[in-house]
């Protein structure tokens, strides 16, 4: 093939297929993407010249069927968006009033970018290469999707149906001609050491690299100087795992923090600095002969398949849900992939038990949310798997101890939480004591993170804020109104329609035709206010409701300090 400058389309000649391998990404192009690719090319003169960036093959040779094969090392976005674009436009030319003359053009289109017989021009080889040739290139619709790029991919094609179909004709033969004659810069190797000493220069220059993507290139670069081509090939597995695990958990767990997570538990770092430049500390170790590369990719493996157990927690640690909802999880990665690595189930379950009781305690506690990084950072890094039981009792003297005098800080606390993430937490748990009791079907992480409107969680007012603004004292606003005692949780379409109404009004909603067990009982709580007043409870009344607030506050939270984990404190 030749090198250098090139238009577009001189890259698909007729004995030329394009291969993305299988250690790339699959397709990331969101819409924002595809809406530049499309204005980029209307607002390009015909007469002009555009520049359509940069590509780098490896020659792979011929394969069995006689065309010559070429890896796409970099360039593979631009170039499976190009052929979508191409496929979709020639569809819809089809569909218009067009001469026999058109139609051999669009025939001649179709083999140079899309199909040739039975050979298509394009080839994903990953997970969704079939889907890829059969609702991409083909005209079949999926029955689901198994992966975020399979949607992007529909999504792509959509956006560009959906754009073109407004276009002329005309105006759409001229943004084919545009991206046909479009000017490219084109690398093409023979070797892998030299497609990844190329990618990483080109990418330099331009794109930025992701962390793992400059990892993968710098390996691939030292180990091609070596002419170890069996590590080569397993450096090539290794990061097309990573890859496809990593488009599993994306807007998850980012990558980048996996990495971290992967120097933290791993590597033997001595400073923040080494563990929050990962990329940079791993390369050192790797160009001083303290870290392998084998060992590396190994374990950097592992890492991933064991953050997506974490992030889908897999095997069902309920402590681990818990984390998350308080959005307390982060810190505890490291030592938690350590643990899958070099222990067992119960060692992990019993971990993630007291993390959990250190992260909820230091939260109602008012603790920064970075408390003890350090020093779980440094029990990740140091456990090796032998004395699990060590493990356990330095986790424990965190309350043995009383560090940051967290007991006290926590009971100084516990009555005074307001609306936000924590309250809704703990109206939970609460629903889901009463439930317990009740022999009900308890809410789960789910029920929790709910994204449809009509059953997302939402923290609902008992008393409206509206009513009190206009009725109570600016000291009811400030120190009452968003106390836990006056809110509950409720589905947000619910919450809607019960909206800004008097709490006499709300009570009937309440109670009936509601699964919410924490709101059925307000009206006996509201009972049980009046006979400590010794009078008829009024809403209206702002002593009456201070009241009730303290008393469900109390009620609440004397509940939450008899789950196991907290009775010590209390002790």
């Amino acid at each position: 093939m030749q090198e250098g400058k090139l238009k577009f389309k001189d890259i698909f000649d007729g004995g030329r297929i394009l291969e993305i391998p299988i250690y790339q990404r699959a397709y990331t192009w969101e819409e924002k993407q595809l809406k530049d690719f499309l204005e980029d090319l209307k607002n390009q003169p015909e007469e002009e010249k555009y520049f359509f960036g940069t590509f780098l093959f490896h020659n792979k040779g011929e394969d069995e069927t006689g065309f010559r094969k070429l890896d796409v090392v970099d360039g593979q976005q631009r170039i499976t968006t190009a052929i979508i674009f191409i496929k979709t436009l020639l569809d819809i030319i089809k569909n218009l009033d067009i001469t026999e003359e058109e139609k051999r053009f669009i025939k001649r289109v179709e083999r140079r970018y899309i199909k040739d017989e039975d050979i298509y021009k394009l080839k994903p080889s990953n997970n969704n290469t079939a889907f890829f040739f059969d609702y991409i290139l083909n005209d079949s619709k999926p029955p689901a999707f198994e992966s975020k790029a399979q949607k992007r991919l529909i999504k792509a094609k959509e956006f560009f149906t959906n754009e073109l179909k407004k276009l002329s004709k005309e105006e759409l033969k001229s943004l084919l001609k545009k991206l046909e004659n479009a000017v490219v810069l084109v690398h093409t190797v023979s070797n892998s050491k030299d497609a990844s000493q190329i990618f990483e220069l080109i990418n330099d220059r331009g794109k930025k690299l992701t962390d793992l993507e400059a990892l993968k290139s710098f390996l691939m670069y030292k180990t091609s100087l070596s002419g170890n081509y069996q590590l080569l090939e397993k450096i090539e597995d290794c990061f097309s795992n990573i890859y496809r695990i990593s488009e599993r958990i994306e807007g998850k767990l980012d990558e980048n923090k996996i990495l971290s997570y992967y120097v933290i538990g791993f590597l033997k770092w001595t400073k923040e600095e080494e563990y929050s430049k990962a990329k940079d500390f791993i390369k050192e170790l790797i160009n001083k002969n303290e870290l392998t590369i084998s060992e590396f990719c190994k374990e950097l493996e592992e890492t991933f398949y064991n953050s997506k157990k974490i992030v889908f927690n897999e095997d069902n640690i309920k402590a681990i849900d818990n984390l998350k909802m308080i959005d307390r999880i982060a810190m505890f990665y490291p030592l938690f992939l350590k643990i899958y690595k070099n222990s067992d189930i119960n060692t992990l379950e019993e971990v993630a038990n007291l993390t959990y009781k250190f992260a909820f305690v230091s939260l109602v506690a008012g603790l920064r949310s970075d408390t003890g990084r350090s020093y779980f950072y440094t029990l990740a890094r140091d456990f090796d798997g032998d004395n699990p039981e060590e493990l356990i009792n330095k986790i424990k003297a965190i309350f043995d101890e009383n560090w940051w005098n967290i007991k006290e800080r926590f009971k100084a606390n516990l009555y005074n939480i307001y609306h936000g993430n924590l309250a809704k937490y703990i109206l939970f748990l609460y629903e889901n004591i009463l439930r317990e009791k009740n022999n009900q079907k308890p809410l789960d992480i789910n029920d929790y993170f709910e994204n449809e409107h009509r059953y997302k969680l939402s923290i609902e007012h008992i008393l409206a804020k509206d009513i009190a603004k206009n009725k109570f004292s600016s000291k009811f606003q400030n120190e009452y109104l968003d106390l836990i005692g006056n809110l509950v949780i409720d589905y947000q379409g619910a919450n809607a329609s019960k909206g800004n109404k008097p709490v006499d009004v709300k009570k009937e909603s309440f109670k009936q035709n509601n699964e919410f067990l924490s709101q059925q009982e307000i009206e006996d709580i509201e009972k049980e206010v009046e006979n400590q007043l010794s009078e008829k409870f009024d809403w209206e009344n702002e002593e009456h409701v201070k009241a009730f607030i303290k008393y469900r506050t109390e009620k609440i939270m004397n509940t939450i300090k008899e789950i196991d984990f907290l009775k010590e404190i209390f002790d």
